[in-house]
């Protein structure tokens, strides 16, 4: 199984060098895609031959630069990377024996560490451990994305992907960071602020299957919307069961 990388940059973080080395020299990577969203900051690379730089000339911001990322892949399996972190790049092989259609993975956030982690057992858990961090590091089939809205530029992306997708699973896997190296600068602050509320007004117009737990400096403690949604679908199906329950 192969995957195609896409990382966006501003070159903001130290660690992007030795990302692209390791992913340089992983079986399992057939291509690093980098969007460059400042492309006046590029700094001398070393040759790579899996690298492949894209850029528009400006900032189209994360989650355009991931839209753009994924129309130009060549491999069906896609992974959507931070330019902040550094991991075992081990951990492709174990998505080989997985079942990955409909479904997008997720770093567990109890997995993050600023200094270099002692490595522990991969495993799976399904569902809604999503907190801040969770789409630092995402893997799915290419042909189960649905484009992120390109009114959402900074926030909420990796939401509009857990909402998409059928499934969403996190995976335990030591993951080195310090998080948030660029989407911390101040001066985009007013983006994200406007994300948030196209995101919330987004919601309103999709019939969402699943309760989504995102981290309060993100957007509340809980999504409102969702969990609506949620309760009223347990509520339905509960009155359904006595229903059927009364015919026996």
């Amino acid at each position: 199984m192969k995957w195609s990388v896409v990382i966006p940059t501003l070159w903001k973080s130290p660690r992007i060098y030795n990302l692209l080395e390791s992913l340089e020299k992983t079986p399992h990577v057939g291509e690093i895609i980098l969007i460059d969203n400042a492309p006046e900051l590029t700094p001398n690379l070393p040759k790579l031959e899996k690298l492949k730089i894209l850029s528009k000339g400006v900032n189209i911001f994360v989650n355009p630069a991931w839209n753009f990322g994924v129309s130009e892949a060549t491999f069906p399996h896609i992974a959507l990377c931070n330019d902040d972190i550094e991991f075992d790049t081990r951990l492709f092989s174990f998505f080989d024996s997985l079942k990955i259609r409909q479904t997008v993975f997720g770093c567990c956030p109890e997995n993050f560490s600023a200094q270099s982690p002692s490595q522990t057992e991969f495993k799976i858990e399904k569902g809604h451990n999503i907190t801040a961090g969770w789409g630092c590091l995402m893997l799915f089939n290419r042909n189960d994305y649905t484009p992120i809205p390109n009114k959402l530029k900074i926030y909420c992306g990796d939401d509009w992907i857990v909402h998409t997708f059928r499934k969403v699973k996190s995976f335990h896997w030591k993951i080195q960071t310090e998080m948030s190296t660029s989407s911390g600068i101040p001066s985009l602050n007013q983006i994200a602020k406007k994300d948030k509320l196209i995101f919330s007004k987004l919601l309103k117009k999709r019939d969402y299957l699943r309760i989504t737990i995102l981290h309060q400096s993100q957007f509340g403690a809980y999504n409102p919307i969702s969990i609506t949604h949620f309760f009223f679908r347990k509520f339905k199906l509960f009155i359904i069961n006595s229903l059927l329950s009364n015919r026996k």
